[in-house]
């Protein structure tokens, strides 16, 4: 899944290069990369592929910030979403409730720049193909975002801009 997005996003970013990718290979039954460390795994064997995994992360966006200093910068954190009733939506995005004002949001400095940018996403989505959810400002709860999103969102002085994609 992470790889089909990657290759779509290439093919729209040529001009920025090649997006940065970081793929879990590891069955998130084992690790939950979206979650702190303490409720991430509970073999410890995992800890290794858990750090190894958000230091690339780290370290990609650090590269970001260095490169393109005055670009908007991304992060998708994408998932599948097995096991949730079929509805009308290919794509649940979720930034911390980022389009209410809320402080926290993962996409602080995105929406700063323009409010409008939850609709713009969402109608590159629907350009596609794909419907989303929410289709309206509120999100839903269950799919706002989680570790990735509150760790490396713009709401951090060190962060950029942080989505969570449900497909």
């Amino acid at each position: 899944l992470t790889e089909a997005v990657w290759r779509r996003l290439s093919n729209v970013s040529s001009i920025y290069g090649n997006p940065y990718v970081v793929i879990a290979e590891v069955k998130r039954l084992y690790v939950d990369f979206n979650r702190t460390q303490a409720c991430a795994y509970d073999d410890p064997n995992a800890a290794p592929y858990y750090a190894e995994y958000h230091a690339k992360v780290r370290e990609f966006i650090d590269e970001m910030r260095v490169r393109f200093p005055n670009s908007p910068k991304f992060l998708f954190s994408i998932h599948g979403t097995a096991g949730v009733a079929p509805d009308t939506a290919a794509v649940y995005i979720g930034t911390n409730n980022g389009n209410t004002g809320d402080p926290d949001t993962s996409i602080k400095t995105l929406i700063a720049r323009d409010p409008n940018t939850l609709v713009f996403l969402r109608n590159l989505f629907l350009s596609q193909g794909y419907g989303t959810q929410p289709s309206a400002p509120d999100e839903v709860e269950s799919y706002a975002g989680g570790y990735m999103v509150d760790t490396y969102g713009s709401q951090n002085v060190d962060g950029i801009e942080a989505f969570c994609l449900e497909v």
